[in-house]
């Protein structure tokens, strides 16, 4: 159960630092990403959705993480935050 634990707050802090730089350059802030050389992609990839729906993500994330600490299902956290991260 730990280690399920441990790969799931891996895998959530990694989509945290995607969310984060997404929604940094949605906002016009190129500058303040984590991953310059991930610019491009970036860009690319922040226009398909507003600014908002990228902050939202980016919560979404925190909340599971928090719930992880509170002992809540690894599996289905990454679940939730999956098919909100889906949504336009």
């Amino acid at each position: 159960a730990a280690e399920r634990r441990a790969a799931a707050s891996a895998l959530l802090r990694l989509w945290r630092g995607v969310a984060r730089d997404l929604a940094v350059v949605a906002a016009g802030a190129d500058e303040a990403v984590a991953f310059p050389e991930d610019l491009p992609e970036l860009r690319r990839a922040a226009v398909k959705r507003p600014p908002a729906a990228w902050v939202a993500s980016l919560r979404s994330i925190e909340r599971a993480l928090t719930a992880l600490r509170h002992n809540a299902s690894p599996e289905l956290l990454l679940d939730v935050v999956a098919l909100r991260w889906s949504r336009p």
